[in-house]
């Protein structure tokens, strides 16, 4: 059989390496204990709960992840409650017209309000294109947040660029943005980043063994023309 090598979506470059380097580490003196189960109807719930030390306060929050995967139309429908007051409904359809296409519509609830998320994504061999429209239900207050990637694929390097632009809401309009480079293959995978000019960073991941993986990351703030980290 041949094997087809997907392109990567611009927020998966280097994230062998940025996952050891924080999941692998609860940071503030946070500690999280999770569960999963699925059933044969496609119907799956995530549980975890976590607790965080931090400035001399203690707080636990709870989190509730069901989703049902409709297979046969390629729907999934995902949801999120906490003990903290954060709620989100969605639904995603795959494969609509073209393979490797994804569109989802998402209702999120927490304490500053109320917002819907829309977005679309699409990959293959080649490309890897993301985008989503977050809406507040007050746009007086706050703002419109628009996000789009693209990322192109040649062989085992992925090379791309992410956007984010903020308008409405009390504050100015704002944009960012960040362009990466990433290669991979077999067993460990480099990446380089360069974000509004002003940080740089790389990363290395390297799989020694089944058990056993190691990284670097280093930041540049070009800025002050000295290491970030």
């Amino acid at each position: 059989a041949i094997h087809i090598t997907m392109a990567t979506q611009f927020d998966d470059i280097g994230k062998n390496a940025s996952d050891l380097l924080s999941k692998g580490f609860p940071a503030s003196g946070s500690f999280k204990v999770s569960a999963s189960t699925k059933t044969p109807s496609g119907v799956s719930v995530d549980a975890s709960a976590k607790r965080v030390y931090k400035g001399g306060n203690d707080s636990v929050e709870l989190t509730l992840e069901p989703k049902w995967s409709w297979s046969a139309h390629n729907v999934e429908f995902t949801g999120k409650l906490t003990t903290t007051d954060n709620y989100e409904g969605g639904v995603s359809v795959k494969n609509l017209g073209v393979d490797g296409t994804k569109l989802s519509a998402t209702v999120i609830k927490n304490a500053g309000g109320s917002s819907i998320k829309v977005g679309s994504d699409f990959k293959n061999s080649s490309v890897a294109i993301k985008d989503s429209i977050v809406y507040p239900d007050d746009t007086a207050e706050k703002p419109i947040k628009i996000t789009a990637s693209g990322v192109v694929a040649y062989n085992d390097a992925n090379i791309g660029a992410k956007v984010n632009y903020a308008t409405g809401g009390k504050s100015d309009a704002s944009l960012s943005w960040t362009a990466a480079l990433g290669y991979a293959q077999g067993t460990w995978e480099a990446s380089a980043s360069l974000a509004d000019a002003t940080n740089a960073a790389a990363s290395f991941w390297q799989k020694v063994t089944d058990h056993v993986s190691l990284a670097a990351n280093f930041n540049v703030d070009l800025a002050a023309d000295s290491p970030a980290s």
